[in-house]
């Protein structure tokens, strides 16, 4: 047996091997891919909860009782927040209700909600 034949033997085993791993990797790869998104997307589902709980919260008129309550929904609302809270708006949050939001309908549109009617935001024309 020459040298020409044995390389092509490795080559061949070589090609086989390549091909059960990779039959066995790809599936693997590709279930943990789908796990780590599937945990990235619950995580965020996770986050738009407590927000939304949040915001529940902090639309009900303060009191001496719900006092702590605010203050975790503010902070909650600071963290998640890519732009944060100012101190003022902190106080302001905590001190007085939340105002539902407005709404508003394009003609032949979808609804939108145009900022929290408390004043200062940006208005719809």
């Amino acid at each position: 047996m020459g040298w020409g034949e044995l390389t092509l033997q490795w080559l061949q085993g070589a090609k086989e091997l390549a091909f059960i791993v990779s039959a066995i990797a790809i599936p693997v790869i590709v279930a943990k891919i789908g796990g780590d998104v599937n945990s990235a997307m619950k995580e965020s589902e996770n986050r738009i909860r407590y927000v939304e709980l949040a915001i529940t919260q902090l639309r009900s008129s303060p009191s001496p009782e719900t006092a702590a309550l605010r203050d975790w929904a503010v902070e909650l609302l600071d963290t998640q927040s890519p732009v944060k809270l100012s101190t003022e708006a902190k106080a302001q949050l905590k001190s007085k209700a939340l105002a539902p939001p407005v709404s508003a309908v394009a003609p032949g549109g979808v609804g939108v909600s145009v900022g929290s009617g408390s004043g200062g935001d940006a208005c719809a024309k």
